[in-house]
């Protein structure tokens, strides 16, 4: 235990948190700027949540990150849904807090070997694959890639506690836009956004 916290108060942070409709949205500046990758995840401790919170870490996977020309980022964005314990009383903090982190940790999936990546969520777990998205995306920025199809079947019981992220789903599409618009510009379609939703229909019979 003394050897993580040691850990975390040298990787110190500073976390900004927005909150629409119960989702959480904790944008984090790192003091050191570290390397991020699709699939990966963070410990987060936040002093100023409670007298016991510097003996806690909470995982949170990465959603978003900035990368410089070295592939180095000092930014990251994590979704997290609210609930009892530390995210309520993190989403209770003011509009930017002192924390540590440890990590990023976790391997990263080699999404960019196939043409066609469908990936599948329910509810948070939609935060890991907003990274793989973003970093395809950004794999296609650079140059050719065999990925040319992505698809996200992502599942929730309501669209408005999503706001947030469904917001992030539409930034990665403007970025697959952007592309398209310098690639081929005479394209009529390039900005024609593929989003559809599906709702689950109940019937009882007598």
């Amino acid at each position: 235990m003394a050897a993580r916290i040691g850990i975390s108060l040298w990787n110190r942070a500073e976390v900004r948190i927005f909150e629409e409709n119960g989702l959480l949205k904790a944008d984090i500046t790192l003091a050191k700027p570290r390397q991020v990758r699709a699939g990966q995840f963070v410990f987060l401790r936040v002093p100023s949540t409670s007298a016991l919170s510097i003996n806690e870490s909470h995982p949170f996977f990465i959603a978003s990150w900035d990368q410089d020309k070295e592939n180095k980022t000092r930014n990251i964005t994590a979704l997290i849904q609210r609930r009892k314990g530390f995210t309520r009383l993190l989403q209770a903090q003011p509009t930017a807090v002192r924390a540590f982190l440890e990590g990023p940790y976790g391997e990263s999936p080699l999404a960019e070997d196939y043409g066609n990546v469908i990936l599948f969520a329910s509810g948070i777990g939609v935060a890991a694959h907003l990274g793989c998205i973003k970093q395809l995306l950004n794999a296609r920025d650079q140059g050719p890639t065999r990925t040319q199809v992505i698809s996200l079947l992502w599942e929730v019981d309501e669209i408005e506690p999503w706001d947030a992220a469904i917001k992030m789903v539409h930034k990665l599409l403007d970025q697959d836009a952007d592309r398209c618009d310098r690639e081929t510009p005479d394209w009529k379609n390039a900005r024609s956004r593929f989003v559809s939703s599906f709702d689950r229909c109940h019937s009882t019979h007598n």
